[in-house]
C-alpha cells in the first residue's frame, strides 16, 4: 500500500489503483448486461429496433437519433456503427462528419440534406462527396442556399454533376442556379421535383413522363408561356401534385 513517505508516489498509486478498479467495473457491468432480455435478441432484431426508433420525428433528425444510440453503451455503439441504414440519411454539416458517415452507410442508398448560407465555403465539401462516386446511389437530394434573396443564388460549376443519378427519387433545391447538364440527364428514377427561387429553363428541368410531384415557387426564369405548356405535355397523366 502506499505511505505517506513520498507523496507524489503514493497519489500516483492510489490513482493507479482506482483507474483499474473502474476499469474492472466498466467489464463487471458489461458482463452483467448480458444478462438483460435485450441483450438476448438476435443481432439483426436489434438493428431492427435502432432502424424504428431513429425513424421517429420525437428523436430529430435520423443522424442524430444514430449518434443517441452510439452514446448508450460501447456494445450498442458497435451494433449502431454497423446498421448501415442509420447513416444513409446524411444531413450535411461538415467534411469530417460526413467522412465518418460515409464509410457506415457502405452501398447503401442514400437520403442527402445539405443547407449553406452566403458568405460560408461549407458547399465546397459537397464535392469530395461527389468526388467519393456517391452519386450513383443518392436516392434523395435536398440542397438549399439560404440566402433569403431571389437575386442571391449558389451556382454549382462542378463537372461532377454531369454524373448519372440512377436511384434518384426526390430532388429539391432552393436558391441555386439549375446546372444545364445535371447528371448528363440521366435520372431515369426521379418522381419528385420541388424548385424554391431557382434560375433555369423549363427546356433543361429534368422533367419526364414519370413525375409525379412538381413543385415551383418564385422561378427566376424568363420561359415563355408555350415552354411551361409543352413541359406540363411532357410530363402527362402521371403528375399527382402541381403547384
Amino acid at each position: 500500500m502506499p505511505t505517506p513517505d513520498n507523496p507524489q508516489l503514493s497519489r500516483q498509486r492510489i490513482d493507479e489503483e482506482i483507474a483499474e478498479l473502474k476499469t474492472r467495473i466498466i467489464t463487471l457491468k458489461s458482463f452483467r448486461n448480458t444478462f438483460s432480455p435485450l441483450a438476448r435478441l438476435h443481432r439483426e432484431i436489434i438493428q431492427e429496433i435502432f432502424v424504428i426508433f431513429s425513424q421517429n420525428p420525437a428523436r430529430g433528425s435520423i443522424g442524430r437519433a444514430a449518434l443517441l444510440l452510439t452514446w448508450v453503451c460501447q456494445s450498442w455503439r458497435e451494433l449502431a456503427h454497423e446498421t448501415s441504414e442509420l447513416w444513409s440519411y446524411i444531413d450535411y454539416v461538415s467534411v469530417p462528419r460526413l467522412q465518418v458517415a460515409l464509410p457506415r452507410t457502405r452501398t447503401r442508398p442514400l437520403t442527402f440534406s445539405a443547407s449553406f448560407r452566403p458568405g460560408h465555403c461549407d458547399h465546397l465539401g459537397l464535392f469530395p462527396f461527389l468526388c467519393l462516386g456517391n452519386i450513383s446511389r443518392i436516392r434523395s437530394l435536398t440542397i438549399c442556399f439560404l440566402s433569403g434573396s431571389s437575386t442571391n443564388t449558389l451556382t454549382f460549376k462542378s463537372p461532377l454533376w454531369a454524373t448519372p443519378a440512377p436511384l434518384l427519387v426526390a430532388l429539391e433545391l432552393r436558391d441555386l442556379s439549375f446546372p444545364p447538364d445535371l447528371f448528363s440527364g440521366t435520372f431515369p428514377a426521379l418522381r419528385k421535383l420541388c424548385l424554391a427561387r431557382c434560375e433555369f429553363s423549363w427546356d433543361r428541368l429534368p422533367i419526364h413522363g414519370r413525375i409525379e410531384d412538381l413543385s415551383i415557387s418564385d422561378p427566376i426564369a424568363r420561359n415563355a408561356a408555350e415552354d411551361l405548356l409543352r413541359t406540363l405535355q411532357i410530363m402527362g397523366p402521371e403528375v399527382k401534385r402541381l403547384f
